[in-house]
């Protein structure tokens, strides 16, 4: 089948969403992703989470299109245009960072969550269930949570329960508020590296 990539990438953009909100072990049950003929998108899901987690919900849309699109981001993904619209992911990233950063925008920390997040998604298991997802969405124009899981499922997609490090990084960075001084998020992020063993062989795996 051929796919238009502008449509498929947007599939992806929602998958990525519900793909880390499964990573985090919560249910997709009550979520639901659609793309409309005009290539936007939206998931519809109950959030109130403050956890780093939910930050790396939000990145995961935009960066999940952007490797659709065969790019892997060097840098923390902003669309300027999108900051018009305090609901858009921009704009709630940034509003989070700034919640982890003591008031800071710093593109450095939001990079770090973004790294440590593309390790999760291009697990080949996490990679090959989000393009499976994306194309029935694709297909469909709707996909629920109960249909979402079972393909993460049955591809053996990970949680975070599934690696210690991760774990650990998670639980080190807590819920918003949180205050920390300015050179925390200033932090060069060759000194904070995303968790070594799952990004191990996965930088070939986004096509």
């Amino acid at each position: 089948m051929n796919f238009d990539i502008i449509r498929l990438a947007m599939c992806g953009h929602e998958i990525g969403h519900m793909s880390m909100v499964y990573w985090r072990a919560e249910s997709l049950y009550s979520c639901k992703a659609v793309v409309n003929d005009d290539g936007s998108g939206q998931v519809s899901r109950s959030t109130g989470s403050k956890a780093i987690t939910e930050l790396m919900v939000k990145i995961a849309g935009p960066l999940v299109e952007h490797l659709f699109y065969g790019s892997t981001p060097d840098r923390a993904i902003r669309f300027a245009s999108e900051y018009k619209d305090p609901q858009s992911d921009s704009s709630v990233i940034r509003e989070m960072v700034r919640g982890f950063c003591n008031g800071v925008d710093s593109r450095k920390f939001q990079f770090q969550v973004q790294e440590q997040t593309r390790s999760v998604i291009q697990q080949p298991a996490m990679w090959l269930a989000i393009k499976e997802a994306a194309e029935k969405l694709y297909q469909a124009g709707s996909i629920t949570g109960e249909e979402v899981e079972a393909i993460l499922g049955n591809h053996g997609a990970p949680t975070m329960f599934n690696s210690p490090a991760m774990l650990e990084w998670v639980k080190s960075l807590g819920t918003l508020p949180r205050l920390c001084d300015h050179s925390a998020c200033s932090i060069d992020t060759t000194s904070q590296q995303p968790d070594a063993g799952l990004l191990q062989a996965h930088e070939s795996v986004a096509e």
